[in-house]
């Protein structure tokens, strides 16, 4: 027909009859077309499938083929294809894709934004609330329980299992060296229980400031 003459860059259907596909087009899409006849005559059902194939010209084209096997009336084995030009359809689906890939990462990089924007304004609170804390307190310690981490921020002394400012620590496995060694055996057991992380999440539920007042051992002494 005119649409495939067109395809084999003719100007009409008789510009294809009797040629053959070596005749046609390039050898490596010659050789494409040649081998999805022979898969088609081996097959009972029709072989329906996609490809992307250039025409006669060059041009890439994509196409939804249906090929089949027959017998004409005179008992010659044939070959019955037909396509359906999808390259505008294909263009678009891809066009699409590429534009559902690129909202996405846009989605991803402003989620990334938001997250940064809120952990910059987590620290801007949590400086000006140790700044408020450092008046009034002698050690001074920021704990992200979800994570089992802490920073040093103010030291009230030296001390042998202690951290320097700005160090970062293990919350559990510090704070239980600390009580181990400084915190009086009347007042430890209490004391571990107090810094369980769900204790201290349980305590800021209903109060803005939980404590614990306990006896430390330094040098001997109490």
């Amino acid at each position: 027909n005119q649409s495939f003459a067109e395809y084999a860059h003719k100007e009409s259907p008789a510009g294809v009859v009797g040629l053959t596909d070596h005749e046609i087009f390039d050898s490596a899409t010659a050789d494409h077309f040649a081998e999805d006849d022979r898969k088609a005559l081996s097959m009972d059902d029709p072989y329906i499938f996609f490809e992307d194939v250039p025409d006669a010209a060059g041009r890439p084209r994509s196409f939804q083929t249906t090929k089949l096997k027959f017998t004409d009336g005179s008992g010659r084995l044939c070959t019955l294809g037909m396509c359906v030009d999808v390259t505008e359809m294909t263009r678009i689906k891809s066009a699409e894709a590429e534009a559902r890939v690129k909202q996405q990462e846009l989605e991803r990089q402003l989620a990334l934004q938001e997250k940064l924007l809120e952990e910059e304004r987590r620290r801007t609170q949590q400086e000006k609330l140790i700044t408020a804390l450092s008046s009034d307190y002698r050690g001074v310690y920021y704990i992200e329980l979800d994570k089992d981490e802490g920073i040093c921020y103010q030291v009230h002394t030296e001390l042998e299992y202690g951290y320097a400012v700005g160090e970062h620590f293990p919350f559990a496995r510090g704070i239980a060296a600390y009580a181990n060694t400084y915190v009086t055996e009347k007042y430890r057991e209490e004391f571990l229980r107090f810094i369980q992380p769900e204790a201290i999440r349980s305590g800021l539920r209903s109060e803005r400031v939980i404590s614990f007042r306990y006896m430390v051992r330094q040098n001997g002494k109490e």
